[in-house]
């Protein structure tokens, strides 16, 4: 490397003096040491991309995805911290006495800094025992969306508002992981009060047997858990169903739709119509 250093100012000094060929092989050396570092990351990253994708099975993707993602943070942090390191070598400053002093300093900083230790901490465990990964869904206090990054400090959630809630990686002690499973869809419907309950025997259940071929997403076919409820002016029937995960919301409101027609076929009263009971 010296020599290629003495090569540079031997081949500036055609054009210059000593100082300015001095110069520019400083700022040439720096400009390489940045290209080299940032090849350096890329393909890191891509390595481990692609041994992550292989070690993992088709369902881990996402926890595979998310070791990348770290992975390329810390390149890029360190990275940084190197171009910091041989900046300061090739303008002559001397490093022995900067990681010195930075010892110095670290210990002084570390006391003021234990919550970014912790969210450290915190973060690589989170990846480390799979808590969540980046791709799924989870609820943390009360705030539900998709995992957008779990970053060396903070994790963000986005909601299907585009809502982003950013928290500190310590702060997260108790959480919701909604993806791991296939998600159970609710339907909840009154009839009134005075209704033939064998309307939902087994002509129902042909019915939702029926319906259960028009969604892709569902899994089996609904199940009918029966009454739930007798106030609030009716009666309130209640069906369950599977759904592929996260993918429930859209099944019940088809299934509203379709149970809303099936009462209307059947003559089947719905809350607020008297009907006569001899």
């Amino acid at each position: 490397m010296n020599n290629f250093r003495q090569w540079l100012v031997d081949n500036f000094l055609k054009f210059t003096n000593q100082d300015w060929a001095d110069f520019l092989m400083r700022v040439t050396m720096i400009i390489l040491w940045t290209i080299l570092g940032y090849i350096l990351v890329k393909l890191l990253a891509w390595y481990f991309s692609r041994r992550l994708n292989r070690g993992f099975k088709v369902k881990d993707d996402k926890h595979a995805k998310t070791i990348t993602k770290l992975v390329s943070n810390i390149s890029y942090f360190l990275l940084v911290i190197f171009l910091f390191i041989v900046i300061m070598s090739e303008l002559g400053v001397d490093i022995a006495t900067i990681i010195a002093g930075a010892g110095i300093v670290g210990l002084a900083v570390g006391f003021g800094a234990q919550e970014l230790i912790k969210d450290l901490i915190s973060g690589f465990f989170i990846i480390a025992e799979r808590i969540f990964s980046v791709g799924e869904r989870i609820e943390y206090d009360g705030f539900v969306g998709y995992v957008q990054q779990i970053g060396l400090r903070t994790t963000i959630i986005e909601n299907w508002k585009n809502e982003s809630l950013i928290v500190n990686n310590s702060d997260i002690r108790a959480v919701k992981n909604l993806a791991r499973k296939n998600s159970v869809g609710v339907v909840r419907f009154k009839v009134a009060y005075g209704t033939d309950l064998s309307l939902f025997g087994d002509q129902f259940t042909d019915f939702l047997n029926q319906v259960s071929t028009k969604y892709e997403t569902m899994i089996g076919v609904p199940s009918v858990t029966g009454v739930v409820d007798t106030l609030d002016g009716g009666l309130t029937i209640q069906i369950t169903f599977q759904a592929l995960n996260s993918q429930f919301v859209g099944v019940e409101r088809g299934l509203n739709k379709d149970i809303y027609q099936y009462l209307l076929d059947n003559k089947i009263s719905l809350p607020g119509v008297i009907i006569d009971i001899e």
